[in-house]
């Protein structure tokens, strides 16, 4: 009977999805709805687009075992980020009247900067679509029993996500969000007035969370410890930023004012409403306590999903999983909408200088096919938690393009060459770091945005170096 529900209500959002993209005429309304989006609408899509995988699934599990130690990444972190959006960053990024984050880079830099930025860009929403594909697969073959099987499971959940995007791109996202932000807030805080009157009261419930010092943000204080902490923390913070849905979200903006305050509201709303889904998790360890003993030995990421199909009604079953799937979907859609957009404009039009709009247009929903299809792969090969999956995509752009964005907007001596040894260095010296000296006290995180600070600096700071003047010659 759930599976029945669930189906009904992605073939509304769905049908949501295509009324709206009757109000798509040309390449501007599909990337960022021309620039429409008032106050609320701002604050709804850019919700529902962060609040999906991380949040439902992925941080319930791990603040069961580690508390907000663990998860220090998404949601503090994350909120951190529209904090400092709201007061500067927002009102920089709608000035630049760009349509991708690549066009931005080579309006400041230059072509090859643009070129390094989008790979590295559409490589870090890989993970993030791996990550929503993986959840939602998860989800369906937990609610069939069992019986579905994770690759039937994956295979349905990139066709639903493919389908939620591809028709009407930013208006699509607009009006189908809208309806998944109330369908998000109000099924969450009614499952939390459940839950909380069953353990007792909200209090009684916060109050054994803090108890069993789930609220203790750092239990070791050994340097290594703070330093992974600070790391995932720093790694998110600046990682969010140089995203092209962010960009999207920001340019879709009636005026500057509106981006700022959107994300201002965004941080108090997405702070609480992220608590709520790990506090129902935590009352499973009261009410529950075997299955949350079961399932650590399995799956951690299938407490939350089990505790609710056991212990609740159909009523409250339906609020639940359609909050996930609206989360769900609506990041899902962003994950592919956002790189696909990227492929389009900072690949395709720089080959071919003469598309028009119609065929940039078709360029972009062939490439939403596509990275579904290939992420639909990885998810079938790949075996990590869906909160390592997005915490390492975000870890990529945090060392190879938020450093450069960020100085591009706030130090007027940054340049091309800063920004090529910025990302070069900074994503090598990652990558070295992760995969070739995993016994390192200092995060692999953590090394590649300190090189690549350094690379800025120092690259900027110095005389063109004659050898590869043609890759970093501004304006080029």
């Amino acid at each position: 009977m759930i599976l029945l529900l669930i189906f009904v209500y992605i073939c509304v959002v769905m049908s949501i999805s295509i009324f709206a993209a009757r109000r798509v005429k040309n390449l501007s309304d599909y990337m960022h709805a021309s620039g429409k989006y008032n106050l609320p609408t701002a604050v709804a899509t850019t919700f529902a687009s962060w609040f999906g995988a991380s949040s439902m699934l992925a941080a319930p599990a791990v603040f069961i075992s580690r508390g907000t130690s663990g998860v220090i990444a998404d949601p503090y972190a994350s909120t951190a980020c529209a904090i400092f959006l709201a007061i500067s960053v927002a009102k920089h990024i709608f000035r630049s009247k760009v349509y991708t984050i690549g066009d931005f880079y080579r309006k400041r830099y230059n072509s090859t900067i643009e070129a390094m930025s989008s790979f590295v860009i559409v490589l870090s929403y890989l993970g993030w679509i791996s990550g929503v594909i993986t959840c939602i697969g998860l989800v369906l073959d937990v609610l069939s029993g069992r019986k579905m099987g994770i690759p039937l499971a994956n295979t349905l959940a990139a066709i639903m996500i493919c389908l939620y995007g591809i028709r009407g791109g930013m208006w699509s996202l607009a009006l189908a969000d809208c309806f998944q932000f109330i369908v998000i807030v109000s099924g969450l805080l009614f499952l939390m007035g459940y839950f909380s009157h069953k353990v007792g009261g909200f209090g009684v419930l916060v109050g054994h969370a803090i108890e069993q010092g789930r609220y203790v943000f750092f239990p070791d204080h050994s340097i290594s410890k703070l330093l992974l902490q600070f790391s995932d923390f720093i790694g998110l913070f600046i990682g969010l930023i140089p995203q092209q849905d962010l960009f999207q979200r920001i340019a879709a903006c009636r005026d500057e004012n509106v981006a700022a305050r959107s994300f201002g509201i965004l941080s108090v709303i997405y702070v609480i409403m992220s608590n709520v889904p790990m506090l129902i998790a935590f009352s499973a360890t009261l009410l529950a306590p075997g299955i949350i003993s079961y399932y650590t030995k399995i799956d951690s990421q299938l407490i939350l999903p089990e505790f609710l199909l056991s212990q609740t009604s159909l009523v409250f079953q339906a609020a639940f999983f359609g909050a996930l799937f609206a989360g769900l979907l609506s990041g899902g859609g962003t994950a592919l909408l956002a790189p696909a957009t990227t492929i389009a404009k900072n690949v395709f039009c720089r080959i071919y200088k003469n598309l028009t709009d119609t065929q940039v247009l078709f360029i972009s929903r062939c490439c939403i096919f596509f990275l579904a299809a290939s992420q639909l792969f990885v998810t079938l090969i790949a075996k990590k938690s869906i909160y390592s999956i997005i915490i390492d995509s975000y870890s990529v752009t945090s060392v190879a393009a938020a450093v450069p964005l960020l100085a591009g907007f706030f130090w007027k001596k940054a340049n091309s060459q800063g920004a090529f040894l910025s990302i070069s260095l900074g994503f090598i010296s990652w990558v070295i770091a992760k995969f070739y000296f995993l016994d390192l006290d200092l995060p692999s995180t953590l090394i590649g945005v300190l090189v690549a600070i350094l690379g800025m600096v120092i690259g900027s700071s110095m005389p063109t170096v004659r050898c590869f003047r043609v890759l970093v010659y501004d304006g080029v």
